[in-house]
């Protein structure tokens, strides 16, 4: 009698816990893409849509998956975190993506001061075994019609080389849910992978 009640709190405790790990699990949603003849994939929160059911090219033949989360306050804006990955070949004489990342760093401190840029980190990551550098800061944008946004948004950028191509992975939410939105891009990246 007196082992019964150990081995059924063991039991209880077993149990609780395979509940909330499968929650996790179940949290993420793996998404498979070919850009460019390259094929990856990685999982993405739940709560994100697909708003790019079809590869697109924008004026900078950047080709791109986008994501997004609607937003708690549609006032404020209709979305709270954009995700993207833009994949495009490397332009001849490019610089790497380190020295890019340079360029982009000293480029930002020169920024206008309606920008309200703030850097925050810059590091070396890693990205489906390549190394790659993310920056993080926060900056006022220009959005649609080259309309200053009204907030700041944290922005995480990660850049680096695959074969003759550069990609972008990028992330921007609101100020208030950038400990939430790292932990998610976290994910993201640990998941993601080259299929080729």
């Amino acid at each position: 009698m007196k082992y019964r009640v150990p081995v059924l709190l063991v039991l209880i405790l077993s149990t609780i816990i395979i509940l909330f790990s499968g929650c996790t699990a179940n949290e993420y949603k793996q998404i498979t893409k070919t850009i460019k003849g390259i094929n990856f994939s990685f999982e993405y929160p739940r709560s994100y849509i697909d708003t790019n059911d079809t590869l697109r090219e924008d004026s900078q033949h950047k080709y791109a998956v986008i994501l997004k989360r609607p937003s708690n306050n549609p006032t404020i804006d209709e979305f709270d975190t954009n995700f993207a990955i833009w994949i495009y070949d490397i332009p001849d004489n490019a610089p790497d993506a380190n020295t890019l990342v340079q360029d982009l760093l000293q480029s930002r401190e020169n920024l206008p001061s309606y920008h309200e840029y703030e850097f925050i980190e810059h590091s070396s990551v890693e990205v489906a075994g390549i190394q790659a550098e993310l920056i993080v800061y926060s900056m006022k944008s220009l959005g649609v019609g080259e309309v200053l946004a009204t907030y700041p948004s944290v922005y995480r950028d990660i850049y680096f080389d695959y074969e003759e191509h550069r990609v972008d992975i990028h992330i921007s939410s609101f100020p208030e849910l950038a400990e939430q939105v790292e932990k998610e891009f976290e994910h993201i990246i640990n998941s993601f992978k080259f299929l080729d």
